[in-house]
């Protein structure tokens, strides 16, 4: 059994689309001047997931509307994966 090895390229793009996600979110927050501890208790998400999040980590979508609920930001997930936040 042969094991498929993604490609450079998938990497990168999984890569980038973790990096958009991340500084969208921390952008947000700064925005909004809220500390990743405030978020926290406004969207009942433990901080380190916060934390792992603004790292890379890709979040579940519910987590996901949580947090753009409390930014009073809209998320969008595009087709290809990429998710960002927008500031209202």
């Amino acid at each position: 059994m042969e094991l498929e090895v993604p490609s450079h390229r998938a990497i990168h793009d999984e890569s980038v689309r973790e990096t958009e996600l991340a500084t969208s979110l921390v952008r947000a927050r700064e925005i909004r001047r809220v500390t990743q501890a405030q978020l926290a208790a406004a969207t009942g998400i433990k901080q380190p997931v916060i934390a792992r999040v603004e790292r890379g980590q890709t979040p579940a979508v519910a987590t996901l509307r949580k947090l753009a609920a409390a930014l009073n930001a809209r998320v969008t997930i595009e087709p290809d994966g990429r998710t960002t936040f927008t500031t209202l």
